[in-house]
């Protein structure tokens, strides 16, 4: 069986998603989306209409999941494109390249928070926020108050 790419981090910490209801999952998942865009302020208007839906324990608008989405790729895009031209020799915007990482992971955490499946929307979203936070112990307590 493949592993997640939570439990390579905090198999603990997936286990305890996994244990969790669909519905205590899901809330998880959007408030581990919400340190990750608080963590880097990520306010576009879409992210968050998302994030206040989910928090209410409901699923966003398609349209809101589609727009972050499309913010997700264009940070993406920023950081490949900024990666080509800075690194060690390279010079370039490194904090530039960093913080388009930054976004793109905290947008997709969002998007990875709606998936149909709450588990793994509660996985993948959690995932995403270590990668923005490198905070495994606030999502740990995040998810004794939660799950």
């Amino acid at each position: 069986m493949e592993l997640s790419r939570l439990e390579t981090v905090s198999p603990a910490l997936a286990a305890r998603i996994l244990s969790a209801s669909p519905d205590s999952a899901r809330q998880f998942a959007f408030q581990a989306a919400e340190l990750a865009c608080a963590a880097v302020r990520l306010d576009d208007p879409a992210v968050l209409e998302a994030l206040a839906v989910g928090t209410r324990g409901r699923l966003p608008s398609p349209g809101a999941i589609e727009e972050t989405s499309r913010l997700c790729a264009d940070f993406e895009q920023a950081y490949f494109e900024a990666l080509a031209t800075s690194g060690p020799g390279v010079g370039g915007d490194d904090a530039g390249m960093l913080r388009s990482f930054a976004l793109a992971r905290a947008a997709s955490a969002v998007v990875m928070a709606a998936r149909a499946d709450a588990h793994e929307a509660a996985i993948e979203a959690a995932y995403e926020t270590w990668t923005v936070t490198d905070d495994l112990d606030g999502l740990e307590d995040l998810a004794s108050r939660l799950l």
